[in-house]
C-alpha cells in the first residue's frame, strides 16, 4: 500500500509540474501531429494529458474519426448508445464471438504465418510493444477475465472446468459487455466523465514516427474511449502508459523476445498509425 501510495503522490506532483510549466496543453500544430521542441516533454510517460481523437486509434488499430465502423466492439457501443434493443445488441456480438472462436493470435493480428503467434488463441495476442509475453498473458488472462466478467454478469461462472472457448465466447460474454457499457453510459450521462484516478484511468501507447505522433488506446479505460469518441467529444483525458517509438522497434519486448520478426513490428506499427485495419479481436 505505502509503495503505491508514494507513486501516486510523485506522479500528483510530476503532473503539477507539467501543469505550472504549461506542458499539459498541446497546441494547434501538436494537436494535428506534428511533434515540435516541447511536445516530447508534454508526452511524458505516467503523466495526464487529453489527447485529440483526430489522432487515436482504438485498442483493435482503427482510426476513432474515420475507420470506427470497421471496429465491432466499436460498433457494439455504438448500437447501444443509440438505444437499439438489448436482445438483438448481445445476439450480434454473441454471432461475431462465434464467428472468432476458431481464430487465433496469428489470424487475429494478419500474421497467419507466425507459427508462434499461431499456437495462441487470439485473446491471447499481445503487441510487438508490450511488456508481457504472450505465454504469460495465456497463463494469467483466464482469471482476470473470469474476475472482470463476474463483475458484469454473475452467470459467468467461475467453474474451472470449463474450456477458454466455452468463457470467452460465451453468450454470458456478450451480455456482461452490454450490462457493463449501458451502466457506465448511464452514469456519463449522469454525471459526466469524472477526474481521473491513478489508479483506475485509461491508458494509451504514443506512437512516434520521425516527427509525427499518434495514440492507440492499451488494455484500460476502452469503454470510455469509445463512448467518448461516439458521443463526439473531440479529446479524450488519459494516462500516457509508454513511448512506442518506430526507430525502435529492434527493442520491442516482443521482438527482443523472437515472437515477432523485425518486418512484423513494423508492419503492426504502420497500420496502427495508419488506423486503416482491424489487427486484433473482440475479447
Amino acid at each position: 500500500m505505502i509503495p503505491s501510495i508514494l507513486k501516486i503522490s510523485f506522479l500528483k506532483f510530476v503532473n503539477l509540474c507539467k501543469n505550472l510549466s504549461k506542458l499539459d496543453k498541446l497546441n494547434d500544430q501538436e494537436s494535428e501531429g506534428k511533434i515540435l521542441g516541447l511536445t516530447k516533454l508534454k508526452l511524458t510517460p505516467y503523466t495526464k494529458i487529453a489527447v485529440p481523437f483526430l489522432l487515436g486509434r482504438s485498442i483493435r488499430g482503427l482510426s476513432f474519426n474515420k475507420n470506427l465502423k470497421k471496429d465491432l466492439f466499436g460498433n457494439f457501443i455504438h448500437e447501444i448508445i443509440k438505444g437499439r434493443d438489448e436482445d438483438m445488441i448481445i445476439e450480434s456480438l454473441f454471432s461475431h464471438l462465434k464467428n472468432e472462436k476458431n481464430s487465433n493470435a496469428a489470424i487475429s493480428v494478419g500474421l497467419k504465418n507466425n507459427h508462434n503467434l499461431a499456437k495462441y488463441p487470439a485473446w491471447a495476442l499481445v503487441m510487438p510493444w508490450e511488456t508481457i509475453t504472450i505465454e504469460k498473458k495465456f497463463n494469467i488472462y483466464r482469471k482476470q477475465f473470469i474476475n472482470s466478467r463476474s463483475k458484469h454478469n454473475v452467470n459467468v461462472k467461475k467453474n474451472k472446468n470449463l474450456n477458454d472457448e466455452d468463457i470467452f465466447y460465451s453468450y454470458e460474454y456478450a451480455k456482461s459487455q452490454y450490462i457493463q457499457t449501458k451502466k457506465l453510459l448511464e452514469n456519463i450521462k449522469k454525471e459526466g466523465f469524472k477526474p481521473l484516478r491513478y489508479d483506475d484511468s485509461p491508458k494509451i501507447f504514443v506512437l512516434i514516427n520521425n516527427n509525427e505522433w499518434r495514440w492507440c488506446m492499451s488494455g484500460e479505460g476502452n469503454h470510455r474511449a469509445y463512448i467518448s469518441s461516439l458521443l463526439g467529444n473531440e479529446a479524450f483525458e488519459c494516462v500516457i502508459e509508454s513511448i512506442v517509438d518506430k526507430k525502435k522497434i529492434s527493442n520491442f519486448y516482443n521482438v527482443k523476445s523472437g515472437l515477432y520478426s523485425y518486418s512484423e513490428a513494423n508492419f503492426i506499427f504502420d497500420s496502427y498509425f495508419s488506423g486503416g485495419e482491424s489487427l486484433r479481436g473482440i475479447v
